[in-house]
Formats: structure tokens, sequence, C-alpha cells
């Protein structure tokens, strides 16, 4: 694709039965730059961050700081909702299993227009439910990345510190970061760009979405993904552990799927959303995948659990 001019620059990594096969970088950082993209050049992975959320809460719950099905509201002690009732209920699986019943992508506007995090937590607060928690699928930045609040409660220590401690460090994810500053600083990486006309250029980092961390705020190269893929085919047990993946590989609610997805898979037997990821069943198969899409970046990951390939 790199070749053909649909993208200035990208990388691509293979896994199978616990090996890296292939792991390649291709293109430029930067439109009208000679600096070549390589396997440590990190990008913004945008939603594809959800999937390390889910994975470190399930190692929190292995440590015993918090249950999967545990309600959310005493460890927000400052988040008072308008429907008390209804969001005492809202347990953790529901949180980021994209079930939470608030209406679909809330507040995420508000992210667009760099409104600070606290603060869109406090109108939050006033936002009413469209459904019971559990019951609809319904797609979040801004509730989802509620989970970070949580584990700074129960744990004490940073959402970032945790990732690093958790996940970055044991996995050899050398790369890896999740502030605006520490890919800027890391002096390898790829910019972002638009489209505009029949060309690419080449436009500013915008920092929006790092306010949301644990939905959106992740940077990393295609050599901490080949890492990160491994860990999530079970080749990590030590620091990724088996019952961890299998809860958040367990679908929580039905995604609707879209006609143009039909076509596509031709056989799948039903779309989900797990714990920050979604789950296509593909004839006897769980495919597990997400999408990331930042202003000028987009990632892709899949695999599969069973047959531990993904790419």
């Amino acid at each position: 694709s790199v070749a053909a001019g649909s993208t200035p620059g990208a990388a691509l990594a293979i896994i199978s039965n616990g090996e890296i096969r292939l792991i390649r970088a291709y293109g430029v950082k930067k439109e009208g730059a000679a600096d070549p993209v390589d396997i440590h050049t990190a990008f913004r992975i945008g939603s594809v961050s959800k999937g390390f959320a889910s994975v470190l809460t399930g190692i929190m719950t292995r440590e015993n700081y918090i249950g999967w099905d545990d309600p959310v509201a005493p460890y927000l002690p400052g988040f008072h909702h308008r429907d008390s009732a209804t969001f005492n209920t809202l347990t953790v699986r529901e949180l980021l299993g994209q079930a939470s019943g608030f209406p679909i992508h809330t507040y995420t506007d508000l992210l667009d227009d760099n409104i600070p995090y606290d603060e869109i937590i406090r109108q939050l607060q006033t936002v009413p439910f469209s459904t019971k928690p559990g019951q609809v699928y319904s797609y979040q930045n801004v509730v989802y990345s509620l989970i970070e609040k949580v584990l700074k409660n129960t744990t004490g220590q940073d959402y970032a510190y945790l990732l690093r401690e958790k996940i970055f460090f044991p996995l050899h994810m050398t790369d890896a970061s999740s502030e605006y500053v520490s890919l800027i600083m890391s002096g390898n990486y790829a910019f972002p760009h638009l489209r505009r006309g029949n060309a690419w250029t080449p436009v500013n980092n915008n920092p929006r979405y790092y306010a949301t961390t644990p939905a959106s705020g992740i940077n990393a190269s295609i050599s901490d993904m080949a890492q990160w893929l491994l860990a999530l085919t079970g080749s990590s047990p030590g620091i990724v552990p088996a019952d961890v993946l299998e809860e958040v590989f367990s679908p929580v609610v039905p995604i609707p799927m879209r006609r143009r997805m039909k076509r596509t898979w031709g056989n799948a037997g039903g779309l989900s959303y797990a714990l920050g990821w979604r789950v296509l069943l593909m004839s006897d198969r769980n495919i597990v995948f997400h999408s990331g899409h930042v202003e000028g970046f987009r990632a892709e990951i899949g695999f599969s659990p069973e047959d531990k390939v993904g790419i």
C-alpha cells in the first residue's frame, strides 16, 4: 500500500505459534523527508489502546485489587451521577464491555474540543442513561476511560505507571508509552498525515485523546506490537495469565453487523464486544480484533487465540 501511495509509511508484524514470522517497516515517517520508518518507529495506535486497559485490569483482578463484576461506583467516590440508582449497578465488566448504558460516544465531541477530562467527567454526571447497563452495545471513549480513575483509586498508582510496570517493561515493549511528550521525546516517531487532493500532507501531532489514555492514548512501534501479539496468544503466561485472556476475550454484548461486514465476512456467525476487544465468530473459531484511528494515524490488530496466529 506504500508503493501504491495509499500511505506514506507503515509497519507490519505477523506471529504464529509463539514466534515472530514477519516484522517489517515500509516508507517514510514524514512525506517529503528521507527518514525511513523502522521497526522501532512509534505510531499512535488510537483505540487499539482499549485492549491494554482490559488486560491491565485483568492483571489487577489477579492481584485482588478489583473484581470484574464489582460495581464501579465505590471506586469513584467523587462521581455522583444524577441517576445514582442506575449508576450504582454499573460493573467493571460492563464499563470495559461497552455496555455502560450511556448514549453512544458520550462526549467524544468534547475531547475534540480539548475540554479537560476532569471537566468532561463533571458534565458526565448529568447525562441520562439510554439503557440499563449490560443490555446494549454503546461504544465509548470518555466513559471507557473511567477505568483509569478506578485503577488509581484501587491501587494508589497512576495508570501510566501500571502500564509500564505490568505490561510494557515485562514484555520488553521498549518503545511503548502513553503520553504525548513521550512520543515527541522519543525522536523516532511517525508523523500524522492527512489526504489533501492527491497527496499526503504531514500535520502537527494533535495531543487530543491522550486525555483518555485507556481508550486511545498509547504509542507503540511494530516491535512492541509483535511482543503484544505474542502475549495475547499465550506466550507470556507469567505476565499475562491465560485466565485473564480467557476473561478478556469473552463476549459481553452483541454488536449489530452492518451489511458491508456481512458481505465481507460471509461465513461469520456473529459479532460481539468483549472487554476492550471485538470478537467475530468464524466457523468454529473466534477472531479477536480491534482498530484504532486518531487524526492522521490508523492501526489494526487481529488474531486467533486458538490457532495462536496474529497480525
